[in-house]
């Protein structure tokens, strides 16, 4: 007869990882999909390049009438003051005030957006990494739920970015309503510069960009970590 241990498996068999570390490995996983995010988040915010173009290109579309050069110069503006390089949020530009005392107390609340974004970032990536280093040790089964938190993550936010496609405004408008306590977001185009360069297009355009960025990380983080498990299997 085969010997047993004292749960009944088969003593040559490979232990069973406890459910604790699957669901935390699991957790991980969706965490490291949605910190991702965050950043790719902050960087289309902090990082203007990506920014100007999207910029120019709906600005062109609604006939707002700015130049490549002015798309830069916002911008840059815009990504300097989310990154704390700047207190004042107006811009002088060929002589003339741009933005009006209710599109600035905005910009101010999307700055702290900002900064409580940063700080989730550095707190979250520095308790991911210690339990990471920690459960290395365990078995392949907590690696396979890392991987199937990231994947529940990717279709989360698939589905929200579905949602979207079928009824922007909606779900713009839930989006503002959940990260503010106040109506500062709610702009008029007539006399609001700020919502005619950043209009639906334009978040339209950045919504694609950073959704692609991401998805494309994921997928290869999931196909790294794949790859690498059948290749230890196979030694």
């Amino acid at each position: 007869m085969q010997p047993v241990t004292d749960d009944g498996r088969p003593l040559d068999s490979p232990r069973r990882t406890p459910l604790w570390v699957r669901v935390s490995s699991f957790a991980m996983g969706m965490w490291l999909a949605f910190a991702l995010l965050l950043l790719q988040l902050w960087m289309a915010g902090c990082l203007p390049e990506a920014m100007s173009g999207f910029m120019f290109r709906a600005s062109t579309e609604y006939g707002v009438g700015a130049t490549k050069e002015d798309c830069a110069a916002v911008s840059n503006h815009v990504a300097s003051y989310l990154r704390g390089e700047k207190e004042d949020f107006q811009l002088e530009l060929n002589g003339v005030l741009l933005f009006n005392d209710r599109e600035m107390a905005h910009m101010a609340d999307v700055r702290e957006l900002y900064r409580l974004l940063e700080q989730v970032l550095l707190c979250g990536t520095g308790a991911f990494l210690a339990l990471l280093a920690w459960q290395a040790l365990f078995h392949q089964q907590a690696k396979r739920a890392f991987r199937g938190g990231m994947v529940a993550m990717l279709l989360l936010v698939g589905v929200f970015a579905l949602g979207m496609v079928v009824d922007f405004h909606t779900f713009f408008s839930l989006f503002h309503l959940m990260l503010f306590t106040n109506d500062l977001w709610i702009l008029d185009p007539a006399q609001s510069l700020l919502v005619r360069l950043m209009n639906r297009s334009f978040f339209t355009y950045l919504a694609v960009f950073i959704s692609l960025m991401w998805a494309g990380t994921c997928l290869m983080l999931l196909w790294l970590t794949t790859n690498s498990a059948r290749r230890r299997r196979k030694k």
